[in-house]
């Protein structure tokens, strides 16, 4: 029985016992010794074993020779990876790396060798960026509550978060506050499965105009600040800015706030008073929200009402403060100067590169304006190695697929972006065929290399207990650890914020100084007249482009409002065209979403689905917070 960790891009990171016999992984289930885990995994976890096995696993490495994938040897592929290295120089190399493994090593160790040769790296801005920046200009950094909390609520707010898919066991959470009596809302453009989930449970459901959201949260402070309920105690002692916040917010009234919105006044004034009401409250802010023009102002807004209503972090969004050593992880101090390039405009940063290695990622299927991706793939002055169990989009334009190992053949150390445990992920099985793991394949480039830096030789285990003994949240031993296979970080204090101020600062100094506005102002979206937006939600079945090579879902659906499709029918196939691409889509009619927006479940392998991917048509722009991707800004026309 081994202590495995589930290394997706999820907020569960799931805790896993799982069952080898001979050598041979023959069960897998949930540990029922982990708070958030609970002994039940998602079915995207569930079935990995039989990828593991699958008949379609990359096994070897594969180099492009007349044009076709072929099998080559390992001393092969490193022969070209040090030629083309050396050829290249550092300077014009990229690491494109995303999370499709979440681990600790596998996310990290491989910045060592990409440090030591001054290769660029991409920056994380498609997931959390926006948010997490604008979080950290009022409350120092995002730390806030965890997920068990939520069960002794008195009032949860979901805001754009779609718990029932993406976060399973925290939404166990949410029915176990409702079964006590705790009131839930959700707010969300499209009434996805959480929304009726709760309209069930005799919850409420608002469905906004999409990109209202912050007019919605000043419109609340407003009020709350007006009618005198808010926590005038609380703010007088631990809120800087107030008065600037106050005079900003007054302008939101309820008649404007409704018309924008779309939400009627009395629900607004409702839903403030019952705010007003609900200590504990908790508000849990999607990240799908920052994902568009004005992101990072209007998550500012949403997460600046618990402060008013005296919780000191009454919100969640990205939990990932954990105590380790990321310099450390990474080898920092190896780094030559380094290029860092935005993650979103990958089709325009990869003009600057002669070679890329795409490893946690399949960048074709996940990333905005992947046409634009592609067009670069495909030069021939670009050398692309991919690293990974697959072939997937990406390895359509590979010159060079090394076999990854699954989690199951590697050590690694995770944590979550959610609940507050570290937890270890042990090697059950050994590598299937001749994968190898991220770390270890760039321990056999650096030996190639010549390299002689002992940070680029250091094996798992060793990183992972320097990672562990050197965290002060990490209250046992890394020998404990191993033996339990998870333990919760100590607790951090959510009443001290590090912030200019040492206070929350709805007017932010620090925005000020990275010449951002001090109190945000919100903005209203620019709808291109005759054009619909479209948002992209995750699937239930998929994790972006991860779990597809099973063909779990081939359909190039689009949804839309039956009063936006008059030239239309139900089930009729469109072109539908952005500013950056287009794709034939099935049109479904459906009254979930809403005049004016429709939406398509994203990263569905193209390969799969070859009339139409909902990335072909998502822009590369970004906004002004942390460069966050804004593909929910999106707008598109049929035809």
């Amino acid at each position: 029985m081994v202590h495995n960790t589930c290394p997706k891009d999820c907020y569960d990171t799931c805790s896993i016992i799982t069952e080898v016999d001979g050598g041979k992984i023959i069960g897998i289930q949930g540990n029922r010794a982990h708070p958030v885990t609970q002994g039940f995994l998602c079915s995207r976890t569930n079935n990995f074993g039989e990828h593991v096995y699958g008949e379609d696993r990359v096994l070897y490495p594969l180099l492009r020779k007349d044009g076709r994938l072929e099998r080559v040897s390992w001393d092969e592929a490193l022969d070209v990876l040090e030629e083309k290295i050396v050829g290249y120089g550092g300077e014009n190399i990229l690491r494109y790396t995303s999370s499709g493994h979440m681990g600790w090593v596998a996310m990290n160790f491989p910045e060592r060798f990409f440090g030591r040769i001054g290769g660029a790296t991409t920056e994380e801005t498609v997931c959390n960026s926006a948010g997490k920046q604008a979080i950290r200009l009022i409350y120092g950094h995002q730390q806030a509550l965890r997920p068990e909390e939520l069960a002794s609520a008195k009032m949860i707010i979901l805001w754009g978060a779609n718990l029932a898919w993406t976060g399973v066991h925290s939404y166990t959470f949410v029915q176990e506050a409702v079964a006590k009596g705790t009131k839930v809302v959700v707010i969300d453009p499209v009434e996805m499965a959480t929304a009726r989930s709760v309209l069930r449970a005799g919850g409420q459901y608002l469905k906004i105009k999409p990109g209202t959201d912050g007019f919605l949260a000043y419109g609340l402070a407003n009020y709350l600040i007006s009618e005198g309920l808010y926590a005038r105690d609380f703010v007088e002692e631990n809120v800087y800015g107030f008065s600037e916040f106050a005079a900003e917010v007054r302008d939101y009234d309820l008649k404007g706030v409704a018309q924008i919105t779309g939400i009627t006044q009395a629900d607004i004034a409702e839903l403030a008073k019952e705010m007003a009401e609900g200590y504990p409250l908790y508000v849990v802010v999607g990240w799908a929200l920052q994902r568009q023009r004005y992101g990072g102002d209007l998550v500012r807004g949403i997460v600046s009402l618990p402060a008013l209503l005296g919780m000191p972090r009454g919100f969640y969004y990205s939990n990932s403060v954990y105590g380790l050593n990321l310099d450390y992880a990474k080898g920092s101090h190896l780094g030559k100067e380094r290029r860092y390039v935005n993650q979103t405009r990958l089709a325009s940063e990869l003009k600057e590169f002669k070679m890329v290695f795409v490893d946690n990622a399949n960048p074709v299927a996940s990333l905005p304006n992947s046409f634009g991706i592609i067009e670069q793939l495909k030069r021939d002055d670009l050398f692309v190695v991919v690293h990974d169990l697959f072939l997937n989009d990406t390895t359509d334009y590979a010159d060079l697929v090394l076999p990854a190992t699954s989690f199951y053949e590697a050590y690694d150390l995770h944590t979550s972006y959610y609940h507050q445990y570290i937890s270890i992920n042990q090697k059950a099985i050994e590598p299937l065929g001749e994968a190898c793991s991220n770390s270890e394949m760039y321990r056999r480039l650096a030996k190639k290399m010549g390299y002689t830096e002992p940070e680029l030789y250091e094996d798992d285990l060793t990183v992972i207990r320097k990672l562990v003994e050197g965290n002060s949240r990490v209250e046992i031993s890394f020998e404990e650890l191993l033996e339990r296979g998870f333990v919760a970080l100590t607790e951090t204090k959510r009443d001290e914020y590090p912030t200019p101020s040492g206070k929350i600062e709805l007017a932010s100094q620090s925005a000020v100084k990275q010449g951002l506005r001090a109190v945000a102002k919100m903005e209203l979206p620019e709808v291109p007249e005759g054009m619909l937006r479209l948002i992209t939600p995750a699937h239930k079945d998929v994790l972006r482009s991860q779990n597809q090579q099973r063909e779990l879902h081939r359909k190039a659906e689009i949804y839309i409002h039956p009063d936006d499709a008059k030239d239309f029918s139900d089930g009729q196939w469109v072109t539908v065209s952005s500013s950056v691409g287009n794709g034939r889509f099935k049109l479904v009619f459906s009254l979930d979403t809403q005049v004016g927006t429709i939406f398509a479940y994203s990263s569905f392998w193209a390969k799969l689905s070859p009339s139409g991917q909902v990335n072909q048509l998502t822009i590369d722009e970004v906004e002004e917070y942390a460069g966050g991707s804004i593909m929910n800004s999106t707008f598109v026309w049929l035809e």
